[in-house]
């Protein structure tokens, strides 16, 4: 009787360090866990950064795009003034050869 009493208190004690041994390595299991999703919300807001960050830079790329080409307009629209600037003083300088040609031969 004694024995088996004590094959019971044998029992229970190891029933119980085997409960406290399962606590425990589900207590690391959880810090671990937390551990791990600490460390994907950081990669997700460093992602989330560097989107916007990105997002920043092609803004600021569109805004120079779009400065260049005006500044490229408005050179060509002053090109194309000079140009037809020079036509009209060309026309003006033909007329005005023409009319010396007219007299001289008079």
């Amino acid at each position: 009787m004694r024995r088996l009493k004590q094959e019971q208190q044998q029992k229970a004690r190891e029933a119980k360090e085997m409960q406290q041994a399962t606590r425990s390595d589900e207590s690391e299991l959880d810090k671990e866990m937390r551990r791990l999703k600490q460390e994907q919300q950081q990669k997700a807001r460093e992602a989330k950064e560097m989107q916007q960050a990105t997002r920043s830079d092609e803004s600021e790329l569109d805004k120079e795009m779009r400065r260049f080409r005006q500044e490229q307009q408005q050179k060509a629209r002053e090109a194309k003034e000079m140009h037809q600037a020079t036509k009209s003083d060309e026309s003006e300088l033909d007329k005005q050869m023409r009319m010396l040609k007219q007299e001289q031969q008079q």
